[in-house]
């Protein structure tokens, strides 16, 4: 009992500091602008999801965000908000990942660094699709390939994730941990041999 209330405390400030990060003015204290979150508050009010032709292209645009930004950009959900919200959503889902498997508050701490800030705060679209993906992780095979669609349909990148982990899903069923460590050692090494 006394674990899930000290785990439920924990994922509540976890809450609380994904808000904090996502609101803090990063490009006055970096002294840089997003460029790609400027550029797409300014298109948030132009998405579309009605196509002339149903076909694969279908797929690859994304349809799926096209709809959630379109649709809430008919309310009085602004440009600003709505990135402001994928932008907590994401550092929640990606500060509670780190917490369960490390157990340790603290290691979230981590989460705020350039890359992450860039590619959270500003590379929405595939960092929503990645979050999906991580949300996906606990759940059974057949209820987790329900959830590959929608990550898919928001970023289409994600079809390549998918299938990354899927291989090494396999293969590490079938090779032991240490040999996996060994076999990963020996290429990263491989690449700093020089070529003849």
């Amino acid at each position: 009992m006394q674990l899930k209330v000290k785990n439920s405390v924990n994922v509540f400030l976890l809450f609380l500091f994904s808000i904090v990060v996502a609101y803090i003015p990063w490009e006055s204290v970096r002294n840089y602008k997003f460029v790609d979150l400027e550029r797409n508050i300014e298109r948030y009010k132009q998405y579309t999801y009605l196509y002339k032709n149903v076909d694969f292209s279908l797929v690859t645009s994304e349809p799926l965000w096209r709809y959630i930004t379109h649709s809430l950009s008919h309310t009085i959900v602004s440009g600003e908000s709505f990135y402001s919200l994928v932008a907590i959503f994401c550092f929640f889902v990606f500060s509670c990942f780190i917490y369960i498997k490390t157990s340790r508050i603290a290691y979230c701490l981590l989460l705020i660094n350039p890359i992450m800030l860039d590619f959270i705060l500003s590379q929405q679209r595939s960092c929503v699709a990645l979050a999906v993906l991580i949300c996906l992780i606990p759940l059974k095979k057949p209820f987790k390939y329900f959830g590959y669609i929608p990550a898919v349909l928001i970023h289409t990148l994600s079809a390549v994730l998918i299938f990354i982990n899927e291989v090494v899903e396999r293969v590490y069923n079938f090779i032991s941990e240490s040999e996996l460590k060994k076999i990963v050692f020996a290429l990263f090494f491989s690449f700093d041999l020089p070529s003849a």
